[in-house]
C-alpha cells in the first residue's frame, strides 16, 4: 500500500480433502489445515466452529435445517415465489451450465470436469438426488476440498510497466438467520459490500464491464447479482 513493494504474490489456501483422507487411513496428513477453521483442524470442532451461532437456536436449528444446503436453499425459495417450482428448477440449470463447462475446461483443477447440460444438472435421478428442494446434487457445492488461490498484485512506479492491483477489497456477514431478516431474497450484507466496494474504488457500478459471481450455491449467486442490480 506504501508502494514500498514492485510486487506482491497474495496466496491461500485449505487441504480439506487432503486432510481428511489422511485421517480416514490413519496417517499424517500431507499438510496441515492452513486455518483453525479448515476442517478437521487438530483440536477445533469444526461444526461448532464453522457454523454461526443461531443456527441452533433458530427457527431453522428447531425445524432441522441447519446444513448449509437447506440455508441456501431457504434463500431460494424466496427467490422462486410465484414461479412454478419445475420451471424454476430448470432455471437454476441453466445457470450453473456455463460453471460445469468451465470447470470441463480445466481438468487439472476441477473436482468434476465434465460438461452437464442443464438438464442434467437440474433433473432428479437416481445419480442426481434432490438434497433440499429445489436443489439436487449437481446443484450443491463439494463439502470437503483442497483448495488454492493466488494474486499477483504489482505496483506502477513510473516506468510505463502496467498496474495491477485491486481497486477495492469488501467483506461482510449476514448477522441473522434467514426467518429473522426483514427479506429472504436479499443480502443486506452484499448490498452494503457492493456500495462499500464501489464507493473505495471511485466508480459507478455502469462502469463495469464484466462480473465474474461464483458461490457454492445458487441462491448466492442470484443474491450477489440482486446486489449489483444484475440479472442472474
Amino acid at each position: 500500500a506504501a508502494g514500498a513493494l514492485d510486487a506482491v504474490l497474495v496466496v491461500g489456501g485449505i487441504a480439506d480433502a487432503s486432510v481428511r483422507r489422511a485421517r480416514q487411513k490413519g496417517v499424517e496428513p500431507p499438510a496441515p489445515p492452513t486455518s483453525v477453521w479448515s476442517q478437521g483442524s487438530k483440536g477445533v470442532d469444526h461444526q461448532r466452529v464453522r457454523q454461526p451461532a443461531w443456527r441452533s437456536s433458530s427457527a431453522e436449528g428447531a425445524a432441522g435445517a441447519s446444513l448449509t444446503s437447506a440455508i441456501f436453499a431457504l434463500a431460494e425459495s424466496a427467490l422462486a415465489a410465484g414461479v412454478d417450482p419445475a420451471v424454476h428448477r430448470a432455471r437454476l440449470g441453466e445457470m450453473l451450465a456455463p460453471f460445469a463447462a468451465a470447470a470441463a475446461r480445466r481438468p487439472d483443477l476441477a473436482w468434476f470436469p465434465e460438461v452437464r447440460s442443464a438438464a442434467e444438472i437440474s433433473t432428479v435421478t437416481d445419480d442426481n438426488r434432490l438434497v433440499a428442494e429445489p436443489y439436487t446434487k449437481r446443484m450443491c457445492s463439494f463439502p470437503t476440498v483442497d483448495l488454492a488461490a493466488a494474486v499477483v498484485v504489482s505496483a506502477s512506479r513510473g516506468d510505463g510497466s502496467p498496474e495491477v492491483r485491486p481497486l477495492s477489497l469488501v467483506t461482510a456477514h449476514d448477522p441473522l438467520p434467514p426467518s429473522a431478516r426483514a427479506a429472504i431474497d436479499r443480502s443486506v450484507a452484499l448490498d452494503a459490500a457492493v456500495e462499500e466496494a464501489l464507493r473505495l474504488a471511485g466508480i459507478e457500478q455502469s462502469a463495469i464491464d464484466f462480473f465474474d459471481l461464483y458461490s457454492c450455491f445458487p441462491a448466492a449467486v442470484q443474491l450477489a447479482a440482486n446486489a449489483l442490480g444484475l440479472t442472474a
